[in-house]
């Protein structure tokens, strides 16, 4: 676990084959800036929420990371995403899986994807690629981004409740 006063800066880092019996997979955070750039998250495992990682701050920025085969047992397959506002460019994840939603992220808060690919990501309840939260009323953007193989019982690439806006 990160410190929660710190502002992290993680640039061509790789969290491989790590696990966590509840949070992160590979990556636990609480902190009120993340940024993270040119990284790898790879066959991560959490026995509850995000595989590779569970972020739980108000600001993350993901530039250029892949995540690729990373699992959670219940939610945000890749990465579960707690609150605040999230911005992923040139990012991709491949393989990712969840046992409940959001087979590469699930999303509490605001998203902004920007040219990020998801490829045969997995959830076996809803959200193939991205689950969206219910009671939140943020607005979410994505642009120049693909969506390819996703897949999950309800909504092969979104599963979103309520009243989610998706631009």
């Amino acid at each position: 676990e990160l410190p929660s006063l710190s502002e992290p800066n993680l640039k061509y880092t790789s969290f491989k084959s790590n696990s966590c019996g509840r949070y992160g997979g590979g990556l636990y955070t609480m902190v009120a800036y993340l940024d993270v750039k040119h990284s790898l998250f790879d066959s991560n495992n959490s026995g509850n929420l995000g595989g590779a990682a569970y972020i739980g701050n108000d600001t993350a920025f993901f530039e250029n990371a892949l995540f690729r085969m990373n699992s959670s047992n219940s939610s945000g397959g890749a990465i579960y995403l707690e609150w605040g506002i999230n911005r992923f460019t040139d990012c991709r994840f491949d393989t990712n899986s969840a046992g409940d939603d959001g087979g590469a992220l699930y999303i509490r808060n605001s998203m902004k994807l920007l040219r990020t690919i998801f490829v045969e990501n997995q959830a076996n309840d809803s959200g193939g690629a991205i689950a969206f939260w219910e009671w939140l009323r943020e607005e979410n953007e994505i642009e120049l981004s693909q969506f390819i193989k996703n897949s999950a019982n309800r909504g092969g690439v979104f599963g979103t409740w309520k009243d989610n806006q998706i631009y």
